[in-house]
C-alpha cells in the first residue's frame, strides 16, 4: 500500500468516526484542511474578512451535515463543493449589498439572526493569522500571480484555485465544480496559459 493510499484510508476512518458524533475526529479534520480551504477561499474571495466568515460557515456546515455524508471516499470533493458554494454565496450577497447601497437602501443589518448559532463549534477554528506563507510573500511575481488568477473567468479561477491550493486529482475537482475530469484538465491547461500571458505582459 502507498503512503496517499495509507493517507487517505486514515482520512476516511476519520470522516466514519466524525459522522458518528466522535468531535476529536471531527478536531482532526479540522486540522488537516483548514490550510486548504483557506488557500481556496481566499483566492475566490480575494478578501481576508471574507474568507474567515466563509470558513466557519463551511465548517459549521460540515460540522452539522457529515452524518448525512453516504461515501466517505467522497468527502474532499464534498468538502470544496460546499466551500465552492459558500464563496458563491458570499460573492452574491456582496454584489446584492453593493446593489442596494447605490440605490440608497438602508436599515441593513448584515445578518439573518443566526450569527450566534453559526460561531457554535467554531472554539475548534485555528485563527489563520499570519496568513499562509504563500499570500504573505510579497513578491512582484507572486502577487502578479495572484492578480491574474483573480482576472481569470471564474470557472477557470475555481480549477485552478483548487489545483493550486489542494491536492484533489482533476477527477475530484470535476466533481466540486459538476464538471467532468476532462473538462477540468482541459479548463486548466487553458487557464495555464491565460495566466502565463497576463504575467509576461506585466513582467
Amino acid at each position: 500500500m502507498s503512503i496517499k493510499e495509507i493517507l487517505v484510508t486514515e482520512d476516511e476512518s476519520l470522516v466514519i468516526r466524525a459522522a458518528s458524533g466522535e468531535f476529536a475526529a471531527f478536531e482532526e479534520l479540522t486540522r488537516l484542511y483548514t490550510q486548504p480551504l483557506w488557500k481556496f477561499v481566499y483566492r475566490l474571495l480575494s478578501d481576508y474578512e471574507d474568507a474567515n466568515d466563509v470558513i466557519q460557515q463551511i465548517l459549521i456546515q460540515v460540522y452539522c451535515s457529515l452524518p448525512s455524508l453516504e461515501n466517505p471516499t467522497r468527502f474532499r470533493s464534498w468538502l470544496f463543493m460546499i466551500a465552492r458554494n459558500k464563496c458563491i454565496d458570499q460573492l452574491r450577497r456582496k454584489s446584492n449589498l453593493k446593489h442596494a447601497e447605490i440605490n440608497g437602501c438602508g436599515g441593513l443589518d448584515g445578518g439573518d439572526g443566526d450569527e450566534d448559532e453559526i460561531k457554535n463549534p467554531i472554539q475548534l477554528y485555528p485563527d489563520p493569522t499570519p496568513l499562509p506563507e504563500e499570500l504573505i510573500e510579497q513578491s512582484e511575481t507572486r502577487q502578479l500571480l495572484l492578480e491574474a488568477i483573480a482576472a481569470l473567468p471564474e470557472r477557470s479561477r475555481q480549477v485552478v484555485s483548487l489545483r493550486y491550493s489542494t491536492d484533489l486529482s482533476f477527477s475530484e475537482i470535476g466533481d466540486v465544480l459538476g464538471i467532468n475530469e476532462n473538462t477540468a484538465k482541459t479548463l486548466f491547461q487553458r487557464a495555464k496559459n491565460q495566466l502565463r500571458y497576463y504575467i509576461r505582459q506585466r513582467l
